[in-house]
């Protein structure tokens, strides 16, 4: 593993406020995608790593921590060949005419976090938080950054343009932190859903297929991957789950399951595993298809509606990530056996699932 992300993939502690702090949107609004979603614009994988906070034009936003401000046009650098997404920032010059969906203001808090705040209309930012970016002075709480700039399409279910502004945390060490932990708790009643689940051979597409009894065989290295999908109240937008958690059972003929694998922490994104290009890990922690007979089963991280595979046997947060992790068959005895599958979101609502499989390998 690169020694990056080895040690982004570390336990690591960080501050959290007491109280929470509040949101920086003046007004209504929902969460769009949210910051461990898996999206693919321009049929390019990479990490959400923020949260969008879906209002209408014009809508003021503020910033919920003290600090030095800074505010920067940006472009996305983003491809397939070879696979990246990184971004490049210059001081943002008012008189230059550029895009103005790509401007940032951003501000470091006491705990060296900075806080990120995209897509504001360039002509709303105050002239004093323009001047103290260029003098490298702080601006207070609360201080008004700007207001939400015209987006141009909408994210489907929803069908309204996705006008919003996209908030990222990031650590003095460039860890992106989950925005949400550090905001008022947001109501939400609706636990995730999980679609589906299938086994696969070690970095391949191709499920395997139910064999005479309803239960797919399996030999070799598999990996254990779950269509699942979380929502908000008032809300249609499809999200990826906070947190899943597996665990192994066997089947003996004609006794109790028994644990073999007992319950393993796969993902909970209070952070991303990953430090600077966000393309990392996104199809090992997620998997962009899954061929199940004459149906394709894709993850969808663009226009939407959203979905998403997880491959739920390429690691977890203690040891890491890596696409070559599977479940090695060969160390089980042949028989029946039952994977269960827990997704939760960050108010605690959960969903359950299981998948029954037979191991054939002698």
């Amino acid at each position: 593993m690169d020694p990056d992300l080895r040690a982004a993939t570390a336990e690591e502690s960080f501050v959290l406020p007491t109280p929470r702090l509040e949101w920086p949107v003046r007004g209504p609004f929902l969460i769009g995608a949210q910051f461990h979603d898996f999206q693919n614009y321009s049929n390019v994988p990479y990490l959400h790593g923020g949260i969008d906070l879906r209002a209408p034009v014009g809508t003021v936003i503020v910033t919920p921590v003290a600090g030095p401000v800074t505010v920067s046009s940006y472009q996305i650098d983003a491809g397939r060949s070879p696979l990246r997404f990184q971004y490049r920032r210059w001081p943002f010059d008012p008189r230059s005419g550029s895009d103005t969906r790509y401007v940032e203001v951003a501000v470091t808090d006491a705990w060296g976090h900075t806080w990120m705040f995209r897509h504001l209309d360039a002509a709303s930012i105050p002239s004093e938080v323009l001047r103290r970016s260029r003098t490298g002075e702080a601006v207070a709480t609360g201080t008004p950054l700007g207001t939400i700039v015209a987006w141009h399409q909408p994210v489907l279910p929803e069908p309204a343009t996705y006008h919003h502004c996209h908030l990222e945390v990031v650590a003095s060490d460039g860890t992106y932190l989950n925005p949400a932990l550090f905001l008022a708790p947001l109501f939400d009643n609706l636990p995730p859903q999980v679609h589906g689940a299938w086994l696969v051979r070690n970095e391949e597409e191709r499920a395997f297929p139910p064999g005479s009894e309803g239960r797919p065989v399996v030999d070799g290295d598999i990996d254990l991957v779950a269509a699942i999908t979380d929502e908000m109240p008032g809300s249609r937008y499809q999200h990826s789950p906070f947190r899943v958690r597996t665990r192994l059972l066997a089947i003996p003929p004609a006794s109790e399951p028994r644990e073999l694998l007992p319950w393993l922490e796969v993902v909970r994104f209070d952070r991303l595993p990953v430090i600077g290009d966000r393309t990392q890990l996104a199809t090992v922690i997620y998997k962009e298809r899954v061929r199940a007979g004459e149906q394709v089963i894709a993850s969808n991280g663009e226009m939407g509606p959203r979905s998403f595979l997880l491959t739920l046997t390429n690691g977890d947060r203690q040891r890491g990530y890596a696409a070559r992790y599977a479940l090695p068959t060969r160390a089980l005895r042949d028989g029946r056996y039952r994977y269960e599958i827990e997704a939760a979101d960050l108010a605690g609502n959960v969903a359950s699932a299981a998948l029954e499989f037979e191991v054939r390998n002698r």
